[in-house]
């Protein structure tokens, strides 16, 4: 049934990241109601409501403004618009970066576009197929958040609100399909997925900077997010707004067109540029050979070239956000300088806020964990594209082992890491001295190194799923990864036993900026990550590629 069209196809090949990013929202989703009763039920109900209102107000740079934080449906509200539109297109970027350039790349969509089957019916049909697996992964988070209101004794909200709440998260999605779909005809399959997971990154940040930026608040206006932020179902003093709902509704069909219009205008393993379309060579990619040829001396140097760009990028846009969290320190300090005894801090889990070690790691650091995950996410995500594109069997068919293939490519995503680390530290080094914030030395070299080992592990559990199989791989590490952030979040909030917290990569990072760094889960993790790379090794020697 699901071979009969190119849209049926679509939905079959999706039905794992259905499965995985829908269990694993459902899941989360689950603990959010429930969360509520742990955190404000008690005889001071009213007064932590207040002060969680005045915190999250005052950390709104960091996830956003909140709005009716005193009722459980703004704080429903709040909890689904923080984690549910990231997550989500996160999924859709990475789908319509490869909507047809992953086919194109591996030569099939030529095959396919030989029957009769137009290139727009063909594009259009993976768009719809893209869009109801978005919709399906929408359906199993809402139906695990309805399962925790149930669960919640005393607290009820409207069903069909919350599907609008979480369906608006869905059109972000598509919003960053689109993007990663128009980037897709200009690049390669991972380059666009690399840069419209930039914009995602710098729009979700500016966003919730915006507020604070004097003149340049308008730019709000150019990001799906803002417009997110004005129709929220569940919140009361919002509501469903028609106009923000229809910028989120159409913006994508836009994209689409615009996808369309250029994909019926190119030829396969072509580049569209302005004015011109150009083929996809070895010198139209990274320009002449022989000013390369230091990079393609072996798969380590290549492996190192092929992520470097990306590595910069990233470098860049968490640099950024360093200086400007390093910048209002002081000032932050100030605003939050009433709310640091407060019993709202406790409940989640935080000391006091009054030394800069405290508040920068909540503000900075915690913030960093992630944003070092899903680099190394999107590390991985290069290494897949290799097999699953069919650029393995080339590189396989010279004098190299497998084995000594994957370890130098595991050591390029190790080295560009260390990269992305150097020039964190050096910025935060730098501008904690310019701007005068005393900040413990021996600790901020702790609290990097604890990055660099998330990053690490993340990359070795990815490098050994995709030794059991390239196409799976991405989509089981990204749950992974959610699950294991949202299990930390939350563990504070559901008062979970300590075990059950110890299985997040992020609990075991622990606080290094206060405590310094605590040696045996750090050398735990990567006597496992070494564990699994072997496994990797032995795994990818042993099976045919892209089975």
């Amino acid at each position: 049934m699901f071979f009969k069209n190119v849209f049926l196809k679509t939905l079959w090949d999706y039905r794992l990241q259905i499965l995985i990013w829908g269990g694993g929202l459902a899941l989360v989703g689950v603990t959010l109601a429930p969360s509520f009763a742990g955190l404000f039920n008690g005889p001071n109900k009213a007064k932590l409501l207040a002060d969680y209102k005045k915190a999250t107000e005052s950390f709104s740079f960091l996830a956003g403004i909140a709005t009716d934080l005193d009722t459980f449906t703004g704080y429903m509200s709040y909890q689904i618009a923080r984690t549910l539109p990231v997550l989500l297109a996160i999924f859709g970027l990475l789908a319509g970066s490869g909507l047809v350039r992953a086919e194109e790349e591996k030569g099939s969509l030529d095959l396919l576009l030989s029957t009769p089957h137009t290139r727009s019916t063909v594009l259009l049909q993976k768009w719809a197929g893209v869009a109801v697996a978005t919709l399906a992964i929408c359906l199993i988070a809402w139906a695990g958040i309805m399962i925790g209101v149930v669960l919640t004794p005393g607290e009820s909200l409207s069903p069909f609100n919350m599907l609008l709440a979480i369906l608006n998260s869905g059109l972000i999605s598509l919003f960053f399909g689109g993007a990663g779909l128009l980037f897709s005809q200009m690049t390669t399959r991972k380059a666009a997925a690399g840069w419209a997971g930039g914009i995602l990154a710098a729009t979700f940040l500016l966003n919730n900077l915006a507020p604070n930026l004097g003149g340049l608040s308008w730019i709000r206006f150019l990001f799906p997010f803002y417009y997110e932020n004005q129709t929220r179902p569940l919140a009361p003093s919002i509501g469903f707004t028609w106009g923000p709902e229809a910028v989120l509704f159409f913006t994508p069909l836009v994209w689409l067109l615009i996808g369309v219009v250029i994909y019926r205008q190119r030829d396969h393993n072509s580049f569209f540029r302005f004015g011109q379309v150009r083929p996809v060579t070895a010198s139209s990619r990274s320009g002449p050979v022989k000013s390369q040829s230091l990079w393609l001396t072996n798969s380590f140097t290549f492996g190192i070239r092929s992520t470097l760009t990306s590595t910069l990028l990233w470098s860049a846009g968490i640099s950024a956000y360093t200086i400007v969290i390093m910048m209002v320190l002081n000032d932050l300090r100030d605003t939050l300088v009433s709310l640091l005894q407060s019993n709202i801090y406790r409940n989640l889990g935080f000391s006091s806020l009054a030394s800069n070690e405290n508040l920068l790691s909540v503000t900075l650091f915690v913030f960093a964990a992630v944003l070092y995950a899903a680099f190394a996410v999107n590390q991985v995500f290069g290494w897949t594209t290799e097999e699953t594109e069919g650029r393995l069997e080339l590189v396989l068919s010279t004098p190299v082992s497998r084995g000594r293939l994957l370890l130098n490519r595991f050591a390029a995503s190790l080295a560009s890491t260390t990269l992305l680390t150097l020039i964190c530290g050096l910025v935060f080094a730098a501008t904690a001295l310019i701007a005068n914030i005393s900040v413990n030395a021996a600790n901020s070299v702790a609290a990097f190194f604890g990055l660099w080992v998330i990053a690490a592990v993340i990359e070795a559990v990815g490098f050994a799923l995709s030794a059991f199989g390239a196409g799976r791989a991405v989509a089981i590490l990204g749950g992974l990864v959610v699950v294991s952030y949202l299990d930390e979040l939350l563990a504070n909030l559901l008062k979970l036993p300590g075990w059950v917290a110890g299985f997040s990569i992020f609990h075991q990072y622990g606080t290094p900026l206060i405590k310094g760094i605590d040696w045996l889960p750090q050398l735990s993790l990567l006597a496992i990550g070494a564990a699994l790379v072997g496994l990797a090794v032995y795994r990818f020697g042993q099976r045919d590629l892209s089975k």
